[in-house]
């Protein structure tokens, strides 16, 4: 079956009918890690589906808005827009995402995903046609980092035949965004362009108006595909895109963030980020009566530079102590930052830091399917995958001292750049997946499992003692689900799978991979119009890791560094049920979706990592930035040519770190977001969208340094015109 227009689709949901006139079965089958329509109504597990109507429900550029309504995804808000977005599954960090692997059509996304899988690039949204979740057995096949899942990001098919259309977008904070695509088919020669620029004046304010608070993001995507015959076709796809972006990790205190949670101190206001990305990848397609696979050769340039706040002269100050409590010596440092006093000497002067990285990506990948004739089954069909994967980091940090001078920032002329970061990562890695589905009437079993060999090497020339660490993995992990059609209504679902995270380059010996045993049981029900799946989980982590990062309040020596937490017990439940009643004309839908998660340490130890706090954790302490709740219900209502879709989100209290001495709490909050359209023609539609509707005020985080807030309400209107 197939859920209906604006809805989530669950994993035995198939290519929309706007999705198949756009391209053909095949073409969506080899960029999709589900393919056919057959394959995922014989999903033994846990795995979710967006297609492009769920996606143009809200029509977000902000990832974090759109994995709501899937159950078992845990967010982390940091900037408001969903620029550098913090997604876990099922209890594991949502920290840069670096627990799950992220894929663009198949293939690994972020800028170096073995020597630095901090996610801070995120694809827009507007080129992006579906999206697919994974977690359980369903997420094995996938590395490096799978211990939370995978999330695969489809782009837009090219269409089979000529089309084009344009789409804009005016709102508060002087926010525009303006979309385009054109393609085509001619004879056995096909294109898309896509392009795109999002751009916001942002929505905090800094002492000096005219200092700037927002971003600008630019993207260009071309694809182009040679059929050559039934069997053989090539497609080429490049990528270009670019961010602009005064974001801030300096945060507030409770009294300022009371007063006015969307101000800024004046010392972040040379805070700034700027990157480009540059990507290409050929893919061959080989579709044959025997097998059919696809072959894809990629490569990703990425680089970044993130000036920003890092600190003050006297380095025994830490920001976030002054921010936590500004009090006694404390009184000082705060004003400096807010320019409410003048710099008087070397210990007090704010420190600036570039945060220079390259970072390059690049590999070849081979996905093959091939169906087997088993006479015990009614349906056998093999999976394999080959990847040979390299990418690399060069770190070049630098910090330099600024004076605070009549509230605004001023480079000391006595004050050298000093290089505090000059290492180069580089990770080689080798990997092999199987998955063996068999289909017996009523059950359907699924086996998989993934080999790696991963070769990593640091080089440190700023380093005292050896400019060389080098490092060698080999790790195996297996999974199996198994499903039981009990009924036409009723399937029953369970599976087993291991879970691991990568040990990063220039760690020491003692840092062991995270490693966990994950368990699932799930039931759906089937009737009609009306959908409901339930999903038990359990994460036996033998070894949870964590990763000093600046965004969680590391700096100098201690950056990058990974830290083994010990055991750990993640366990929750997830719940959607979807609805869909007609009224003559009119079409009514509803949706939840609910995640409970307990996430917590199962031992005792001593935390030296920041992210985690320093000092002892007691088995039973909570992992930081997770929420036990998370609540998403959709209601949504067509009546001839108007649309009304209402969403609201709820996000129970979580903690900032899991050592109980300074341990705070991040509160509870609510969000509700509204969204009308009216088709005024077949071809053309307005909208008119309201983010956060009712202007709740809400944290998000409380590190690096201190309280930052949500968006705040957020009015667009637009409008979309295609030919059809």
């Amino acid at each position: 079956m197939s859920f209906s227009h604006h809805r989530l689709g669950l994993v035995i949901l198939t290519c929309s009918a706007s999705s198949l006139a756009f391209a053909d079965n095949k073409t969506i089958e080899h960029i999709s890690i589900f393919g056919s329509k057959e394959n995922l109504e014989k999903q033994a597990g846990s795995a979710y589906r967006l297609d492009e109507d769920d996606l143009d429900t809200f029509q977000y550029q902000d990832i974090n808005r759109v994995l709501k309504d899937i159950p078992g995804v845990n967010i982390q808000e940091e900037d408001g827009f969903g620029l550098r977005p913090n997604i876990g599954f099922r209890g594991a960090h949502p920290h840069r995402s670096r627990k799950i692997t992220l894929l663009e059509d198949g293939v690994l996304l972020g800028p170096a995903p073995y020597s630095a899988p901090a996610a801070y690039y995120f694809p827009m949204m507007y080129r992006i046609g579906t999206v697919e979740v994974f977690k359980g057995p369903s997420s094995v096949r996938f590395g490096p980092n799978s211990i939370g899942g995978a999330l695969n990001l489809i782009t837009r098919p090219i269409p089979d035949q000529f089309t084009y259309g344009f789409r804009g977008e005016v709102g508060t904070f002087e926010t525009y965004k303006g979309e385009f695509d054109v393609g085509g088919t001619y004879d056995n020669i096909s294109f898309i362009l896509n392009g795109a620029r999002i751009e916001s004046d942002g929505f905090k304010e800094l002492p000096d108006d005219d200092a700037p608070t927002g971003f600008r993001r630019d993207d260009l995507q071309l694809k182009l595909r040679y059929d050559l015959n039934p069997q053989h076709s090539f497609e080429l796809k490049t990528v270009r895109a670019h961010e602009k972006s005064n974001e801030t990790y300096l945060g507030l205190t409770e009294e300022d963030f009371e007063r006015n949670p969307y101000e800024r101190y004046a010392a972040s206001a040379k805070d700034d980020m700027a990157w480009t990305r540059n990507q290409i990848m050929l893919t061959h397609v080989y579709d044959g009566e025997l097998f059919s696979g696809t072959t894809k050769v990629y490569r990703y340039w990425f680089h970044r530079n993130w000036s920003k706040f890092n600190g003050f002269g006297d380095s025994n100050v830490v920001p976030l102590d002054v921010i936590l409590r500004p009090d006694g010596s404390n009184l000082l440092f705060l004003s400096i930052l807010k320019g409410e006093e003048d710099t008087s000497s070397t210990n007090d002067r704010v420190i600036i830091g570039d945060n220079d990285r390259s970072y390059v990506s690049e590999g070849v990948q081979w996905d093959g399917q091939i169906p087997l004739e088993l006479s015990w089954s009614d349906n056998s069909e093999l999976s394999l995958g080959l990847r040979h994967h390299k990418d690399e980091i060069k770190r070049n940090h630098t910090e330099q001292a600024y004076l605070m001078q009549d509230g605004s920032l001023l480079l000391a002329q006595d004050s050298a750049q000093v290089s505090t970061n000059r290492t180069f990562d580089s990770s080689v890695s080798n990997s092999l997946y199987f998955n063996l589905r068999q289909d017996f009437s009523a059950i359907s079993w699924t086996i998989g499992g993934r080999f790696e060999a991963i070769a990593d090497e640091r080089k440190d020339p700023l380093a005292s003692e050896s400019t060389s660490i080098k490092r060698d993995d080999e790790l195996t992990v297996f999974g199996t689900g198994l499903s039981w059609q009990i009924s036409q209504p009723w399937l029953v679902f369970a599976g087993v799978n291991q879970g691991i995270t990568v040990v990063g380059p220039g760690q020491l010996d003692s840092v062991k991979p995270e490693e966990s045993l994950n368990y699932e049981l799930g039931l759906r029900f089937r009737k009609g119009s009306f959908n409901a799946d339930a999903v038990a989980f359990l994460s036996d982590y033998s070894n949870i890791k964590g990763t000093c990062s600046f965004s969680s309040g590391c700096s100098g020596s201690n950056l990058d560094q990974e830290f083994n937490g010990g055991e750990a017990l993640i366990q929750g439940l997830e719940l959607m049920i979807q609805n869909q009643n007609n009224i003559g004309p009119l079409s009514l839908r509803q949706g939840l979706a609910y995640t409970y998660t307990q996430a917590e340490f199962a031992s005792d130890t001593v935390s030296d990592n920041p992210e985690w706090g320093i000092g002892d954790i007691n088995s039973g302490d909570p992992l930081p930035y997770l929420s036990n709740h998370n609540l998403a219900l959709q209601l949504s209502a067509d009546w001839h040519s108007y649309e009304a879709v209402a969403s609201y989100q709820y996000k129970s209290k979580m903690f900032d770190q899991t050592v109980d001495e300074d341990r705070r709490e991040i509160p509870s909050y609510s969000v509700v977001d509204l969204s009308f359209a009216k088709y005024i023609s077949m071809n053309a539609k307005v909208f008119l969208r309201a983010e956060n509707v009712l202007d709740e005020v809400y944290q998000v985080s409380l590190r690096p340094y201190g309280l930052r807030p949500g968006k705040p309400r957020l009015l667009s209107i637009g409008f979309n015109w295609k030919n059809l």
